[in-house]
């Protein structure tokens, strides 16, 4: 479907700025000149997965900090937006900001301005995590082809849910090794669980046609070796773990403290680059995302207010 053209006016300045909106999807394509009003922002370290699809770690030589993804939402003339934009640092509200080379998508009905700037990095981890492990976008398999046991290890914060729900609409058959207190709203959202103190994982994914497991996706930590998971269970590995758990992990607490409260400054900017094979399905993957939310597809766990 062909974008239509909108015209919006900018009260504050009295500018006439043409976007175009793809009535069927998210994504917006702002006029050059642009500028967002933000009403919420949020500036995140990117993991790993994104940052370096592959790599079990990823500072450049000389960098000393990970990048950080900066989202805005606000308004774009009569249009709630939510966009990734290129800087190091979050706008205080109120401001601004020139859209530049951003990635711009509608906001999500349903979503307040700080909830949908908050859900663009796990949203973007947990679609990078289903291209990383090889499973289909959510919608693309049919009702009768089997579905793949994926592990998610962790039933805390946002990602499990969303996760679960990818999962499920991807024809997968998700399975979350959690905490206790948390069986009952992972089962509520369509997953298996498992009690990561008491129950045996091996008896669970035993290795036969009918529950063998195709990949394990990691939101607690990273491991040092994750040739092992597809050799001893056949199975492909992904890290989902930011990288305040894995600095954790790394340095120790001390460590990981002192770097938190430390000095503040601009962070080097991360944006999904569409020139590049996994920018180019990743941010596809995330309007489809979005436009099941905007949809009002229930029981997402996002946990977003």
């Amino acid at each position: 479907m062909r974008p239509i053209p909108t015209t919006a006016i900018l009260a504050t300045s009295l500018l006439v700025i043409d976007y175009a909106i793809d009535v069927a999807g998210m994504r917006i394509v702002p006029a050059s000149g642009s500028t967002v009003r933000v009403e919420a922002a949020c500036a995140d370290e990117v993991p790993p997965l994104l940052a370096r699809p592959g790599d079990s770690w990823y500072r450049r030589p000389g960098d000393d900090e990970p990048p950080v993804l900066c989202v805005v939402s606000g308004s774009l003339g009569d249009a709630e937006v939510v966009a990734l934009i290129d800087q190091g640092s979050a706008p205080a509200r109120g401001e601004r900001v020139r859209l530049g080379s951003a990635a711009v998508f509608r906001k999500p009905r349903g979503l307040s301005f700080s909830a949908a700037a908050q859900l663009m990095l796990p949203a973007l981890t947990a679609c990078a995590a289903l291209q990383a492990a090889g499973l289909p976008p959510p919608g693309s398999v049919g009702a009768g082809d089997r579905q793949a046991k994926v592990v998610v290890a962790g039933s805390t914060g946002r990602l499990p849910g969303l996760l679960s729900q990818m999962l499920r609409d991807a024809g997968c058959a998700p399975l979350v090794a959690g905490r206790a207190q948390d069986a009952e709203a992972v089962r509520a959202r369509g997953a298996e669980f498992l009690d990561h103190d008491d129950d045996s994982f091996a008896a669970t994914c035993s290795v036969d046609d009918s529950s063998c497991v195709h990949a394990v996706l990691d939101v607690l930590g990273r491991e040092e070796d994750p040739e092992l998971v597809q050799e001893y269970m056949d199975a492909r590995y992904v890290s989902l773990a930011p990288p305040a758990l894995t600095r954790l992990a790394d340095e120790g607490a001390l460590a990981a403290l002192r770097r938190r409260w430390g000095a503040r400054r601009e962070r080097r900017a991360w944006l999904p680059s569409e020139a590049e094979p996994v920018g180019a399905t990743l941010l596809p993957r995330l309007e489809a995302l979005l436009r099941s939310i905007d949809s009002g597809i229930p029981s997402l766990g996002l946990g977003l207010g």
